[in-house]
């Protein structure tokens, strides 16, 4: 009843022509990485779809740490698709470039208007992200991984749930299974802004790039991150070029340029939360939180679908202070709850202290103050390995400590957390850390198959401490 209160949607199309203000966040933990490889950017992207077989996008991205900018065109005609790095300045968006490199080959695709539904997007939900209801579509036809590493996880689309425009993406694979240019290549896509009018001189744009000067090799692909700074790296300097804060707070107006007084949120030691969850599955979890850290237990709650989308599985995950805990198996019988099974040991992770972002050394990435998007949220950023750089938890929370979002990529189970409510000192009753081991029989290895590990905080040993 929360997920679809207006029952299963089909995914809606987009608008032909548009605009956006995107924040992108990276994945973590980049094998190869190349420089500059900030960890936020700001793109402004402009979209035009002159028919089925002819689309641009063009991606004018900022970097927020290095302060660098540089300029990119994607153009799809019929089944080739080329790019084009363009000589702009960082205050000319949506205007004609002076010059432009290219045109170079790449295995992205430009979306069409019924990308959505052209490449199986279901529909798997309505929930609030970052105070906004949104559509949640995933793609279900799902593309083999090449590379073990890069995952079972897929693509998520989230549309705003009244104008239907894209509102966030995420691609939990790194290997940017659905070809899209840019955003694939990122594992966050926040639209911050987006609108249906664009006076963009589209003729006069494409004109630059069809006198476009050719240069040596330029061998990228453009698909994943590495691949887009690394075919950066291999155009001309003159395609680069610096940015100021001013040119990035003009797209992100509540952004703020320093950082060292913004403080570092920290739990209470009592927390409820209702969230919604997205792990390597293609459906969100329904989860409870419950974490007291005097008492020394945290409990969350996890219902998900069955093989036919029906929401009659749940476990509970008994995180103790100091060690890991047990699950407890249910099966809704189609009034109530009932316990199957536990297991010994179901956790990956003790339970965390309040202030986990501090000690896991926990960076802030980017602040607001009264942004028309972001509010006054902040975004910190806590490696899961600093010493291996495995990857990277990403967190938002709001300017009264409360957390927004929780995520983890890449990731081998949880990937996004998206709190639906997030009460602090929590009154919580003494039976909802019962645990009924010892009073249920321990899963079978056929049970046992059915429970999905979910690991839900770095095991940075100072973070657990």
């Amino acid at each position: 009843m929360k997920l679809f209160p207006n029952g299963r949607l089909q995914p809606p199309p987009l608008t032909n022509a548009w605009t956006a203000t995107v924040l992108l966040t990276p994945p973590g933990g980049q094998v190869a990485p190349v420089k500059p490889s900030d960890q936020l950017a700001v793109a402004y992207v402009t979209y035009n779809q002159t028919d089925h077989s002819n689309r641009q996008i063009r991606f004018q991205i900022f970097l927020l740490e290095s302060l660098k900018y540089f300029d990119v065109l994607f153009r799809t005609e019929g089944d080739v698709t080329s790019w084009w790095s363009l000589v702009s300045t960082p205050d000319q968006l949506g205007g004609v470039p002076s010059n432009a490199f290219g045109p170079f080959s790449t295995s992205v695709v430009v979306p069409g208007g019924n990308f959505l539904a052209d490449y199986g997007f279901a529909h798997v939900g309505s929930w609030n992200v970052i105070g906004r209801t949104r559509d949640g579509f995933v793609l279900k036809n799902k593309i083999p991984p090449k590379n073990k590493n890069d995952g079972p996880g897929g693509t998520w689309v989230w549309c705003d749930t009244v104008s239907n425009a894209l509102a966030r993406m995420m691609t939990t694979r790194q290997d940017n299974e659905a070809l899209i240019p840019i955003f694939g290549a990122y594992y966050l896509s926040d639209f911050c802004e987006i609108s249906k009018n664009t006076n963009a001189d589209w003729p006069g744009i494409l004109k630059v790039c069809d006198r476009a000067k050719s240069v040596g090799s330029v061998t990228s692909t453009m698909l994943t991150l590495v691949d887009l700074l690394q075919g950066m790296s291999e155009v001309p300097q003159e395609a680069f070029s610096s940015c100021v804060f001013g040119d990035i707070q003009r797209l992100l107006p509540g952004i703020l340029p320093d950082m060292n007084g913004i403080v570092v949120p920290t739990w209470t030691n009592r927390v409820n939360s209702e969230c919604f969850m997205m792990g390597q599955e293609l459906a969100p979890f329904y989860c409870q939180l419950w974490y007291d850290w005097d008492k020394g237990v945290q409990v969350t709650v996890f219902v998900y679908p069955d093989d036919e989308g029906s929401y009659t599985s749940r476990f509970d995950e008994m995180l103790p202070k100091g060690h890991v805990g047990p699950e407890n198996d249910y099966v809704w019988d189609g009034t109530q709850w009932k316990l199957r099974c536990y297991k010994k040991s179901g956790g990956f992770v003790p339970m965390p202290v309040p202030n986990f972002v501090a000690a896991g050394q926990g960076r802030c990435r980017a602040a607001f103050k009264n942004d028309p998007y972001f509010s006054s949220n902040s975004i910190w950023s806590v490696a899961l390995d600093a010493n291996e750089d495995v990857a990277n938890f990403w967190y938002m929370f709001n300017d009264q400590q409360q957390g927004v979002i929780f995520s983890l990529s890449p990731a081998g189970s949880l990937t996004l957390i998206d709190y639906q409510t997030f009460k602090q000192n929590a009154q919580i009753q003494d039976c909802v850390f019962y645990d009924p081991q010892g009073k249920i029989p321990m899963c079978s290895d056929e049970m046992m198959s059915a429970v999905k590990n979910v690991g839900f905080l770095p095991r940075n040993a100072n973070a657990n401490k």
